[in-house]
């Protein structure tokens, strides 16, 4: 018998191996994977394109006094007297506020509109009552200080200059429970330059106390962090404190006219200088704001007082 051979059923496989990228297709995608990591735009140099392997560097910002270059004297002294705020006259701030206060001055001082405040024709206009707003004078921070003693706050500190009788008069005000006083300290001044006078204090004073009608007993106060009650303890308090102002009116009455305005003591004698000298240099004078130099370095910032300071 015949045997019939078996057919083979055996299908060749089919080849799965997808074809290589071709040399054009792979910068293609290298480029998709670069615009979509947001890479820059390729630079061009004399019209034509050209690829770029350097990462990119954004351009620097502009710096404070690059920014304020383009401000006028009424725009920077408004961020001055911002600045100023909570201050403390010079007695609170960090380094990096002092440094931004200072660059705001020296830019200032570049913009001064009165060059020559100390000559004849400009005289006039650093004459009246100045009231200190900023210093960074280590002596008069110190006297700032004093606010930190319990019952001791310093108010203002004033400076009133006389351009007729070439004098200047500095007065620290200062606020003790229920009354009010001054520490004065007067100079003859010396034009030296259309800038600078040349300062020789010659007497210091001290002001009969106002007693103040108006201070009020709190109800609570803060000691230490702590809140103390006094509400229980008010009404005796304020007794005392009609009592303390009635007394030291009576006394006032019983004092000489002489004392009254207060006492002043020469700061010479025999013909010998006792009072201190200095020099101090207006590098900023308009309307109302006024920079100084003095030279032991420090600065000051005061404004015009229209009240008159306090007397």
């Amino acid at each position: 018998a015949a045997v019939e051979p078996e057919e083979a059923a055996v299908e060749p496989e089919e080849a799965a191996v997808e074809p290589e990228e071709g040399p054009e297709e792979a910068p293609a995608a290298a480029a998709e994977e670069e615009a979509a990591l947001g890479a820059p735009e390729p630079a061009a140099v004399n019209g034509a394109s050209v690829a770029s392997s350097s990462p990119y560097v954004p351009p620097p910002l502009p710096s404070a006094a690059d920014a304020m270059a383009s401000m006028d004297a009424e725009d920077i002294k408004e961020i001055l007297l911002d600045s100023l705020e909570g201050t403390e006259k010079g007695l609170e701030g960090s380094a990096e506020s002092r440094g931004e206060i200072l660059e705001l001055l020296a830019q200032l001082e570049a913009r001064n509109p009165t060059p020559a405040p100390t000559s004849a024709a400009e005289m006039s206009k650093l004459e009246g009552t100045w009231r200190l707003v900023w210093t960074s004078t280590s002596e008069l921070v110190a006297l700032l200080a004093a606010s930190r003693l319990p019952f001791l706050r310093v108010v203002d500190v004033y400076q009133t200059i006389d351009g007729a009788s070439r004098t200047a008069e500095n007065r620290v005000v200062l606020e003790v429970p229920f009354a009010r006083t001054s520490v004065s300290a007067t100079a003859s001044l010396e034009v030296t330059s259309p800038k600078r006078l040349n300062v020789t204090f010659t007497k210091t004073g001290v002001a009969t106390p106002t007693l103040l009608d108006d201070v009020d007993v709190p109800s609570s106060v803060e000691v230490l962090g702590n809140a103390v009650d006094l509400s229980l303890v008010r009404t005796p308090l304020l007794a005392l404190r009609d009592s303390f102002v009635g007394a030291a009116r009576g006394l006032e009455a019983a004092l000489p006219s002489e004392l009254r305005e207060g006492l002043e003591l020469p700061l010479s004698a025999g013909g010998t200088q006792l009072g201190g000298s200095g020099w101090l240099m207006t590098t900023y004078l308009d309307d109302d704001l006024r920079i100084s130099r003095g030279d032991g370095g420090g600065v000051f910032v005061l404004v015009r007082d229209y009240t008159g300071g306090y007397k």
